[in-house]
């Protein structure tokens, strides 16, 4: 499985004007273009498909790019969860080394935030569950979607990064099409379409211009929608795993190594974590 999970590493992507470079996403690399380097140039590069059927970047409709303004290109990132934030980290850095001029704004946490990403509102105000605590935080989230929406027309965007967290995600996504319809939209990390509500591809397919998914049978199941995807592998394999040491483990814990032991992983979500 984890020879499987890597198969993705080093697959091409692009569609973000202004960025030179390949961005590492989790095993992958994410080529966007810019000044000195050509698709025919990348082996793997392959350009974002455009949602509303060209399948060209603005630059090749004859469209000028937003990031030829001064200040390089300006991207809006989502992550709504402390798991995505992770990934986010990962990804913005690694951005950030290949293309220092570039802007970032938008949610995630502390991770995303000391990458360079400036945040307009922090995850933990995102990460609810069950529908009480939902209800209690409608207010926030409709506040945060304005914020969000509004900046990203400010800004002049040049394209648009979801990491994961799906229900705001997508609900974002409807209201950047209404305003910004020609604005590239990138999601990373798939929702479970194949455990439930399989018929949110249809809604994916509409809003999101190409899907980077972390399992490889994933793959398959955009592709037969005619959703561009490309699968990079799972991002939890390019870091160093702990060594397996029971005693040292115990120790550190606080558990009695002689004993079996079961593990209890209730989420990222406080409330989860209370309950």
């Amino acid at each position: 499985m984890t020879a499987e999970m890597r198969a993705g590493s080093y697959h091409g992507l692009g569609g973000f004007p202004g960025i030179d470079g390949a961005v590492g996403v989790g095993g992958a690399v994410v080529y966007m273009p810019g000044s000195g380097t050509t698709m025919s140039e990348t082996a793997e590069g392959s350009m974002i498909g455009d949602r509303h059927g060209s399948g060209e970047p603005p630059e090749a409709r004859g469209d000028a790019p937003r990031s030829a303004r001064p200040g390089g290109a300006s991207l809006l990132v989502v992550a709504g969860e402390a798991s995505g934030d992770h990934h986010g980290g990962a990804f913005v850095r690694e951005l950030r080394r290949l293309a220092p001029d570039v802007r970032l704004f938008g949610v995630g946490g502390d991770r995303m935030e000391a990458a360079g990403v400036e945040l307009l509102a922090h995850q933990r105000s995102l990460a609810v569950v069950g529908l009480t605590e939902v209800i209690s935080h409608l207010g926030d989230v409709r506040r945060i979607l304005k914020v969000l929406v509004d900046g990203a027309v400010a800004r002049e965007i040049d394209g648009v990064v979801l990491i994961d967290y799906p229900e705001f995600n997508l609900t974002l996504a409807r209201r950047l099409e209404k305003v910004l319809p020609d604005v590239p939209v990138v999601y990373y990390v798939s929702p479970q379409l194949w455990a439930w509500r399989s018929g949110r591809i249809r809604t994916i397919a509409r809003l999101v211009d190409r899907m980077l998914v972390i399992l490889p049978f994933e793959k398959k199941l955009y592709e037969e929608a005619g959703v561009p995807v490309e699968f990079v592998g799972h991002p939890l394999l390019d870091e160093p795993a702990e060594p397996g040491d029971r005693d040292e483990f115990a120790r550190r814990h606080g558990l009695d190594p002689a004993h079996e032991w079961v593990g209890l992983l209730p989420g990222s979500r406080r409330l989860e974590v209370r309950r």
